[in-house]
């Protein structure tokens, strides 16, 4: 019998391919599929926060951005891939054997830097290459604001709330995201507000 954290990855996982389904073609979607195990392995033993498997953060932002649009493979392989370099022992070498150099260099560019300034910086570098760099971040930003409250320390969290303000909300404005620009505002502000 699954566990309450595996069921709800299976179910994420079921509805990103039954979507990707609607306009991916089968050798798309059998890719993604590949994608989404390997994520699954390579996060299997973290947890966000004490809570829910970690998984479940890239499978929602790459949940959030087929809901909204239909992102090419690339992008959605990427996407569930985008924090197994940063946080597991996945390496970009593997990362490029095992789903090609494209998803590796936007997945390498989605990779965070220690200084917060390094990391924008190389963000808007990444982006300028290749869009899909920042729509990925953007998604990602949007829900780690949806789970905020998982982050003890009030300090971090209004760190997290005021560097989207100041950083991503413009950057989605300048990328034509208008919609998300608003929801991340909104977002931002509420946590700022509380």
């Amino acid at each position: 019998m699954m566990d309450t954290g595996t069921q709800a990855v299976e179910c994420m996982v079921g509805s990103l391919l039954l979507k990707a389904a609607e306009y991916l073609s089968t050798e798309q979607c059998g890719d993604l599929e590949r994608a989404l195990r390997f994520a699954v392995r390579a996060h299997s033993e973290r947890t966000r926060g004490g809570g829910p498997p970690f998984i479940v953060h890239p499978l929602a932002v790459a949940l959030a951005m087929i809901h909204r649009g239909r992102p090419d493979i690339t992008t959605l392989i990427a996407c569930v891939l985008h924090d197994t370099v940063e946080d597991t022992d996945v390496t970009l070498f593997e990362i490029r054997q095992h789903f090609g150099s494209e998803s590796a260099k936007i997945v390498d560019g989605l990779t965070k830097l220690a200084d917060k300034l390094d990391t924008h910086g190389k963000i808007l570098a990444a982006g300028t290459v290749d869009s899909r760099v920042i729509l990925i971040k953007l998604f990602d930003r949007e829900h780690n604001l949806v789970t905020l409250d998982g982050i003890p320390k009030k300090a971090r969290r209004l760190q997290i709330a005021k560097e989207t303000i100041d950083f991503y909300v413009p950057l989605a404005r300048e990328h034509g995201l208008d919609q998300l620009a608003s929801d991340l505002a909104r977002l931002a502000i509420f946590h700022l507000s509380t």
